[in-house]
């Protein structure tokens, strides 16, 4: 789960392989990280949503419905 109060940087979820592999990412890890200054935007902008669905968050990293990459920014 993702702390809503946490102040430090926190695992959200673990990206599949099967997604690594199909956008061949290069990471060290499948772990999707979220800092403080962004829980902190997403909180200002979306509290009550955030707060309600933040328990969510990893199952829909580790089960995407949808995975799509920007085409502005394919093969970056």
């Amino acid at each position: 789960m993702v702390n809503p109060n946490g102040t430090k940087t926190q695992t959200a979820g673990k990206l599949p392989e099967k997604v690594i592999n199909r956008y061949n990412l290069k990471c060290s890890s499948n772990d999707v990280l979220i800092f403080p200054g962004a829980i902190k935007h997403i909180k200002k902008n979306h509290e009550q949503i955030f707060l309600q669905h933040c328990h969510h968050i990893p199952s829909m990293i580790s089960n995407p419905d949808y995975v799509g990459q920007n085409p502005k920014t394919k093969g970056v």
